[in-house]
């Protein structure tokens, strides 16, 4: 049987459909490439009951990045104190986006996805952090945590899960090292 995680991997932003078609509220319906709605894939992921999100948030996640990003959406993932199980109740949700590199990601970018309802009406805030694949050379702070402790919800052709294990790489080798200044990590080449 195949894991919720691979599953839901192997899952891919499909056609969106106009709202009358789709059958959801936000006038899209993501699906895999055999036709089975995306959310279905999202809900077999979250059914093991523990973790930040799980079925329809994930779900949720995926279609505001969908709206702000189109096709330029390579992947998602859940990083931060929520991932890492020591969230307080005020605690916000960390959500990397991976996007194209041919994309632009600018203010404007954070202008749209702010312009939208919010994504988790009954859960916490989600602070959304738009980035690139990581060069191999240095892959930077976000990437740097996001690797060590990020759960991938969503990504096209496994581009996301690879970079993360060429950082998990780079660390276990000592070529990469997390250091902390002011109490913030950083990440840098060693």
């Amino acid at each position: 049987m195949m894991s919720c995680e691979r599953y839901f991997t192997d899952c891919q932003v499909g056609t969106v459909r106009a709202a009358g078609a789709a059958g959801d509220a936000s006038g899209a319906a993501l699906r895999s490439p055999g036709g089975r709605p995306l959310a279905d894939c999202v809900r077999r992921l979250g059914t093991g009951g523990s973790g930040p999100v799980g079925g329809d948030r994930a779900a949720a996640l995926l279609t505001r990045g969908t709206e702000v990003l189109g096709d330029a959406l390579l992947g998602v993932a859940l990083l931060g104190s929520r991932v890492r199980g020591d969230a307080g109740p005020d605690s916000d949700l960390d959500v990397l986006f991976a996007v194209e590199s041919g994309t632009e990601i600018s203010r404007d970018t954070y202008r749209r996805w702010d312009a939208l309802p919010s994504v988790l009406d009954d859960g916490p805030t989600v602070d959304p952090h738009f980035a690139h694949l990581p060069s191999d050379e240095s892959p930077g702070n976000l990437w740097g945590e996001a690797a060590m402790e990020g759960v991938v919800l969503f990504e096209r052709g496994r581009l996301v899960s690879e970079a993360f294990v060429r950082i998990r790489r780079a660390a276990a080798g000592g070529r990469l090292v997390r250091r902390v200044t002011h109490g913030q990590p950083y990440w840098a080449v060693a």
